[in-house]
């Protein structure tokens, strides 16, 4: 039957609940894998709801009736909704627009732009035909929720308008649900709901209470893998610091939301920044408070952070916390990498995979082991060399390679970039190019080598090296005492000057005198190379 409704055009199929109902008569026109008598059954259980209903009098959109019909007899949610818009989406029907409707609203739960309500998945709102024709939903305006209304369409033709009204739970449920459900069900789902929105306060554990900090994660939320009620017994990290303490830094602060004393929710966050990382237990919850607050929850929120680092007192390694690097379950995990004696530092490569917080419970028994950030190879933590001006650990053949020890503001020496570096030709030393200046190293014009201002000297062409230049006898007209060679002329007695500043004089004869026989007069001559 579905294969049919997909073959064939709904709006072409749909003339009139009656006339679809009756092409089970034609064998041709089913071409699908039911069995016949299948399609025949299911084609008479909504006929006979029809005929009870007087559709054909009354004609309203789709009674409940044959809705009903559908939902005992195609189990499939997604072909009910197939058969449902075929029945009612047809160009003819009295609101043709109310397949696409239905898609729509279908969409905005699986993209999560609409939240389902806490008795979505129960069997007897399952087996209810308002389940397809209510697209009931919890509003997204808060005071809505937190008044704890539920939102529904009230006709067919308010969704297709997108017109949704809100109701109290017990209410809502009370005037659909009521031949189903007991009082004492009604009111236990509608406190449900009235708990599940209502504000929550946000209180925070800091460095400055750590029994608080490691309270709340191993009395917290149970899907948390260092709380003490993710283990059949409480003595997982029995005999060690709890993985917890680790947390206690300046960096870093857990938020959390209790009930009746148990902590229902709890995020660790950047204190720094301002922004969470996962939240174990009710999020629904927790995450619009924190957000009310300021904070945002990110991918790698905890990354820069620090951690303490304690070392295992019953033996080799570290206590280590499994910390997440993303928001939800299946994020990742991230690194510690070694900061003083006292930290660690959160990366997203480092010394330890915090996974071995989880897998050792709690402990990391691994020798120190680091990812180069430049080659990503495996190194010996005692080998990697620490850039400080990058933030990054590397390998010694990567620090040959990639890096110069320089000098650079303030005649402060570290490892730089080696294009970021320049060579003096003075002295051999390697200087920070953005920097050189300020360490007295100018580049020479004339040959592009880097020298001490002590082996330059300034020409018309800019400062240059020396050995690139000559003294000049006369000043130039900018007050140079050196130009470069090229730059100059010798005069008739032997001084060198710049050629800017030279004059030729010309000697005249008498037209009777014996040119070659007199001393050749006093012009400027163009000093040899």
């Amino acid at each position: 039957m579905l294969e049919h409704i997909r073959e064939h055009d709904a709006n072409r199929c749909y003339i009139s609940l009656r006339t679809w109902m009756g092409m089970y008569k034609h064998g041709d026109k089913w071409q699908c894998a039911e069995d016949i008598t299948v399609q025949r059954g299911v084609c008479k259980e909504i006929g006979r709801a029809i005929a009870v209903s007087q559709v054909m009098k009354m004609k309203p959109l789709l009674p409940l009736a044959v809705a009903q019909v559908l939902v005992d007899a195609v189990p499939n949610l997604t072909q009910q909704l197939e058969l449902l818009r075929a029945l009612v989406g047809g160009d003819k029907a009295p609101c043709p627009d109310f397949a696409s409707a239905l898609y729509r609203d279908d969409k905005r739960f699986d993209d999560h732009y609409w939240e389902s309500v806490p008795w979505a998945r129960e069997t007897w709102f399952l087996e209810s035909p308002l389940r397809l024709m209510h697209s009931l939903h919890v509003p997204r305006e808060d005071a809505n929720k937190e008044a704890g209304g539920v939102a529904f369409a009230e006709s067919p033709q308010k969704m297709v308008s997108d017109r949704y009204t809100v109701m109290k739970a017990g209410r809502y449920l009370t005037r659909f649900f009521s031949g189903k459900l007991t009082e004492k069900d009604i009111k236990g789902w509608a406190d449900l709901y009235v708990q599940r929105y209502a504000p929550v306060e946000v209180k925070f554990a800091r460095d400055d209470n750590p029994d608080e900090m490691i309270r709340v994660v191993a009395e917290g939320p149970r899907e948390s893998c260092m709380s003490n009620r993710y283990h059949s017994s409480n003595d997982w990290f029995k005999g060690h610091v709890h993985p917890a303490a680790v947390y206690v830094t300046p960096d870093i602060e857990i938020a959390y939301a209790e009930a009746e004393g148990e902590v229902v929710a709890r995020v660790i966050c950047n204190r720094m920044k301002k922004q969470a990382a996962r939240i174990y237990g009710d999020g629904r919850k927790l995450l619009p408070a924190l957000q009310a607050l300021g904070y945002t929850q990110v991918e790698h929120a905890l990354v820069g952070c620090r951690i303490r680092k304690i070392s295992n007192e019953d033996g080799d390694g570290y206590i280590m916390a499994y910390v997440d690097a993303g928001v939800g379950s299946g994020g990742g995990n991230l690194f510690y990498d070694p900061l003083d004696s006292k930290y660690w530092k959160l990366t997203l490569r480092g010394t330890f995979n915090t996974y071995e917080g989880y897998d050792q419970n709690g402990i990391a028994q691994c020798e120190p082991q680091m990812t180069c950030d430049d080659c990503d190879d495996a190194i010996d933590a005692d080998d990697a060399v620490y850039i400080e001006r990058h933030d990054r650990h590397v390998c010694q053949d990567c620090v040959d390679s990639n890096y110069e020890s320089a000098i650079g503001r303030r005649g402060h020496e570290d490892y730089y970039r080696t294009e970021d570096c320049i060579r003096c030709e003075t002295n051999g030393e390697y200087y920070v190019e953005d920097y050189a200046n300020d360490n007295e190293v100018y580049q020479c014009e004339m040959n592009g080598d880097w020298y001490k201002v002590e082996d330059m000297v300034t020409t018309s062409r800019g400062v240059v090296f020396t050995e690139e230049a000559v003294e000049l006898a006369v000043e130039d007209s900018d007050g140079n005492n050196w130009a470069v060679e090229a730059d100059t002329v010798t005069t008739h007695d032997g001084r060198v000057i710049h050629k800017d500043v030279a004059v030729v004089k010309t000697v005249w004869f008498h037209e009777d005198d014996d040119i070659d026989n007199e001393i050749t007069p006093p012009t400027a001559q163009q000093r040899a190379a």
